[in-house]
Protein backbone atom coordinates (compact mmCIF):
# COMPACT_ATOMS: atom_id res chain seq x y z
CA UNK A 1 0.00 0.00 0.00
CA UNK A 2 1.26 3.40 -1.04
CA UNK A 3 -1.25 6.11 0.85
CA UNK A 4 0.76 8.80 2.23
CA UNK A 5 -1.29 9.39 5.22
CA UNK A 6 1.39 8.63 8.44
CA UNK A 7 4.08 7.23 8.50
CA UNK A 8 5.19 3.98 6.49
CA UNK A 9 8.40 3.26 7.07
CA UNK A 10 9.27 0.45 9.79
CA UNK A 11 12.92 1.54 10.52
CA UNK A 12 15.51 4.10 9.16
CA UNK A 13 19.01 4.04 9.79
CA UNK A 14 21.47 6.51 8.91
CA UNK A 15 24.85 5.38 9.32
CA UNK A 16 27.10 8.03 7.53
CA UNK A 17 28.93 10.60 9.22
CA UNK A 18 29.31 14.08 7.11
CA UNK A 19 31.96 12.66 4.52
CA UNK A 20 35.33 15.60 4.96
CA UNK A 21 34.71 16.79 1.60
CA UNK A 22 31.10 18.08 1.79
CA UNK A 23 30.00 20.95 4.56
CA UNK A 24 28.33 20.11 7.51
CA UNK A 25 25.25 22.28 6.81
CA UNK A 26 24.61 20.03 3.86
CA UNK A 27 23.52 17.27 6.40
CA UNK A 28 20.55 19.56 7.51
CA UNK A 29 19.50 20.43 4.26
CA UNK A 30 15.85 19.25 3.82
CA UNK A 31 16.63 17.53 0.30
CA UNK A 32 18.92 14.57 1.28
CA UNK A 33 16.96 13.71 5.23
CA UNK A 34 13.76 13.83 2.80
CA UNK A 35 15.34 11.41 -0.04
CA UNK A 36 16.38 8.84 2.72
CA UNK A 37 12.57 8.97 4.76
CA UNK A 38 11.09 8.56 1.43
CA UNK A 39 14.05 5.67 0.57
CA UNK A 40 12.85 4.02 3.40
CA UNK A 41 9.53 3.93 2.88
CA UNK A 42 10.68 1.52 0.28
CA UNK A 43 12.86 -0.60 2.15
CA UNK A 44 13.17 -2.41 5.73
CA UNK A 45 16.08 -0.15 6.21
CA UNK A 46 18.89 1.98 4.42
CA UNK A 47 22.25 2.47 4.80
CA UNK A 48 23.51 5.41 3.87
CA UNK A 49 27.44 5.18 4.56
CA UNK A 50 30.11 8.08 3.68
CA UNK A 51 30.63 6.30 0.44
CA UNK A 52 26.99 7.20 -0.75
CA UNK A 53 27.15 10.44 0.68
CA UNK A 54 28.27 12.52 -2.27
CA UNK A 55 25.66 10.18 -4.80
CA UNK A 56 22.73 11.51 -2.94
CA UNK A 57 23.89 14.88 -2.67
CA UNK A 58 24.40 14.85 -6.45
CA UNK A 59 21.60 13.15 -6.58
CA UNK A 60 19.74 15.50 -4.88
CA UNK A 61 20.93 18.01 -7.53
CA UNK A 62 20.05 17.00 -10.22
CA UNK A 63 16.59 17.12 -9.02
CA UNK A 64 17.09 20.91 -7.81
CA UNK A 65 15.55 20.15 -4.18
CA UNK A 66 11.99 19.61 -5.64
CA UNK A 67 10.41 17.47 -3.27
CA UNK A 68 7.95 15.84 -5.86
CA UNK A 69 10.94 15.01 -7.60
CA UNK A 70 12.65 13.75 -4.24
CA UNK A 71 9.57 11.85 -3.62
CA UNK A 72 9.56 10.14 -7.05
CA UNK A 73 12.99 9.18 -7.67
CA UNK A 74 13.20 8.08 -4.22
CA UNK A 75 10.25 5.46 -4.98
CA UNK A 76 12.59 3.39 -7.27
CA UNK A 77 15.14 2.81 -4.72
CA UNK A 78 14.17 -0.57 -4.20
CA UNK A 79 14.90 -1.33 -8.16
CA UNK A 80 17.93 1.14 -8.96
CA UNK A 81 19.70 1.88 -6.16
CA UNK A 82 21.68 5.16 -5.00
CA UNK A 83 24.04 4.62 -7.74
CA UNK A 84 21.63 4.04 -10.45
CA UNK A 85 19.18 6.57 -9.80
CA UNK A 86 21.62 8.99 -10.02
CA UNK A 87 22.90 7.25 -13.17
CA UNK A 88 19.60 7.17 -14.79
CA UNK A 89 18.49 10.73 -13.71
CA UNK A 90 20.70 12.07 -16.36
CA UNK A 91 18.43 11.14 -19.10
CA UNK A 92 15.72 13.64 -18.04
CA UNK A 93 11.88 12.79 -16.53
CA UNK A 94 11.55 9.12 -17.68
CA UNK A 95 12.19 7.50 -14.17
CA UNK A 96 9.94 10.50 -12.09
CA UNK A 97 6.37 8.58 -12.58
CA UNK A 98 4.66 6.45 -10.22
CA UNK A 99 2.99 9.19 -7.00
CA UNK A 100 1.28 8.11 -4.71
CA UNK A 101 -2.24 7.22 -4.86
CA UNK A 102 -3.97 9.48 -3.12
CA UNK A 103 -2.35 12.51 -4.35
CA UNK A 104 -4.04 14.32 -7.21
CA UNK A 105 -3.60 13.02 -10.89
CA UNK A 106 -1.83 16.24 -11.65
CA UNK A 107 0.80 16.12 -8.99
CA UNK A 108 1.52 12.50 -8.99
CA UNK A 109 4.18 12.55 -11.25
CA UNK A 110 6.89 16.02 -12.10
CA UNK A 111 5.89 15.43 -15.99
CA UNK A 112 2.02 15.93 -15.30
CA UNK A 113 3.22 18.43 -13.03
CA UNK A 114 4.57 20.62 -15.83
CA UNK A 115 2.06 19.86 -17.95
CA UNK A 116 -0.27 21.28 -16.70
CA UNK A 117 1.92 24.57 -16.12
CA UNK A 118 2.69 24.51 -19.58
CA UNK A 119 -0.71 23.74 -20.70
CA UNK A 120 -1.68 27.00 -19.25
CA UNK A 121 0.38 29.80 -20.91
CA UNK A 122 -0.47 31.78 -23.79
CA UNK A 123 1.67 30.25 -27.07
CA UNK A 124 4.27 32.97 -26.97
CA UNK A 125 5.07 32.02 -24.14
CA UNK A 126 5.54 28.29 -24.71
CA UNK A 127 7.54 29.53 -27.31
CA UNK A 128 9.68 31.55 -25.34
CA UNK A 129 9.66 28.40 -22.57
CA UNK A 130 10.92 25.99 -25.20
CA UNK A 131 13.65 28.37 -26.81
CA UNK A 132 15.50 29.55 -23.09
CA UNK A 133 15.63 25.49 -22.56
CA UNK A 134 18.78 26.12 -25.22
CA UNK A 135 20.72 28.10 -22.23
CA UNK A 136 22.66 25.10 -20.12
CA UNK A 137 23.41 27.88 -17.54
CA UNK A 138 22.21 31.62 -15.86
CA UNK A 139 21.66 33.77 -19.03
CA UNK A 140 20.87 37.53 -19.08
CA UNK A 141 17.96 39.34 -20.65
CA UNK A 142 19.62 40.95 -23.47
CA UNK A 143 21.08 36.60 -24.47
CA UNK A 144 17.11 35.85 -24.17
CA UNK A 145 16.16 38.33 -26.25
CA UNK A 146 18.45 37.05 -28.77
CA UNK A 147 17.75 33.37 -28.71
CA UNK A 148 13.89 33.86 -28.00
CA UNK A 149 12.94 36.24 -30.35
CA UNK A 150 11.59 35.62 -33.38
CA UNK A 151 8.35 34.33 -35.29
CA UNK A 152 5.50 35.04 -33.12
CA UNK A 153 7.60 36.38 -30.71
CA UNK A 154 8.68 39.96 -30.82
CA UNK A 155 11.73 41.34 -29.66
CA UNK A 156 9.89 43.78 -27.24
CA UNK A 157 7.75 41.08 -25.88
CA UNK A 158 10.36 38.70 -24.59
CA UNK A 159 11.10 40.36 -21.51
CA UNK A 160 7.84 40.68 -20.51
CA UNK A 161 7.55 36.59 -21.02
CA UNK A 162 10.40 35.84 -19.43
CA UNK A 163 9.35 37.89 -16.44
CA UNK A 164 5.92 35.90 -16.59
CA UNK A 165 7.48 32.68 -16.58
CA UNK A 166 9.95 33.62 -13.64
CA UNK A 167 6.46 34.52 -11.86
CA UNK A 168 5.54 31.07 -12.36
CA UNK A 169 8.38 29.46 -11.46
CA UNK A 170 9.18 28.13 -14.51
CA UNK A 171 12.33 30.31 -14.43
CA UNK A 172 14.39 31.42 -11.70
CA UNK A 173 15.43 34.74 -10.95
CA UNK A 174 19.22 36.02 -9.89
CA UNK A 175 18.90 39.84 -9.07
CA UNK A 176 21.16 40.43 -6.55
CA UNK A 177 24.19 41.15 -9.01
CA UNK A 178 25.08 43.64 -10.60
CA UNK A 179 22.67 42.70 -13.34
CA UNK A 180 19.63 40.00 -12.85
CA UNK A 181 20.29 36.70 -14.76
CA UNK A 182 17.88 33.66 -15.02
CA UNK A 183 18.03 30.34 -15.56
CA UNK A 184 16.05 26.82 -15.84
CA UNK A 185 16.18 24.17 -12.87
CA UNK A 186 17.65 21.22 -14.49
CA UNK A 187 14.17 19.18 -14.49
CA UNK A 188 12.30 21.84 -15.85
CA UNK A 189 15.04 22.64 -18.67
CA UNK A 190 14.51 18.52 -19.53
CA UNK A 191 10.93 19.23 -19.89
CA UNK A 192 10.96 22.52 -22.12
CA UNK A 193 13.97 21.00 -24.12
CA UNK A 194 11.86 18.47 -25.35
CA UNK A 195 9.05 20.86 -25.92
CA UNK A 196 12.02 22.61 -28.01
CA UNK A 197 12.61 19.28 -30.46
CA UNK A 198 9.10 19.10 -30.83
CA UNK A 199 8.61 22.07 -32.23
CA UNK A 200 11.37 21.01 -34.60
CA UNK A 201 13.22 24.79 -33.88
CA UNK A 202 15.97 23.11 -32.12
CA UNK A 203 18.78 23.64 -35.16
CA UNK A 204 17.49 27.43 -35.67
CA UNK A 205 17.40 28.19 -31.36
CA UNK A 206 21.01 26.48 -31.19
CA UNK A 207 22.77 28.66 -34.41
CA UNK A 208 21.45 31.64 -32.24
CA UNK A 209 22.52 30.62 -28.94
CA UNK A 210 25.86 29.96 -30.69
CA UNK A 211 25.68 33.66 -32.33
CA UNK A 212 25.52 35.40 -28.98
CA UNK A 213 28.04 33.03 -27.00
CA UNK A 214 31.48 33.12 -29.68
CA UNK A 215 32.99 30.18 -27.92
CA UNK A 216 30.12 28.09 -28.98
CA UNK A 217 30.07 29.34 -32.62
CA UNK A 218 33.53 28.76 -32.74
CA UNK A 219 33.24 25.41 -32.14
CA UNK A 220 30.54 24.94 -34.32
CA UNK A 221 32.00 26.38 -37.31
CA UNK A 222 34.78 23.37 -36.32
CA UNK A 223 32.34 21.10 -36.07
CA UNK A 224 30.67 21.79 -39.70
Amino acid sequence: MRASAGTVYRHWRFLARPHRSLPQKLFVFSAIPLFVQRAAARLDEIELRDRDVSIVADLCGKLDGLPLAIELAAGHIDTFGVRGLSARLAGGLQLLSGGYRTALPRHQTLRAMLDSSYDRLPEPERIVFGRLSIFDDEFSLEAANKVAAGGEVAAAEVIDHVASLARKSLVTANVFGKKPVYRLLETTRCYALEKLRESGEFDVVARRHAECCPDLLSLAEAAE
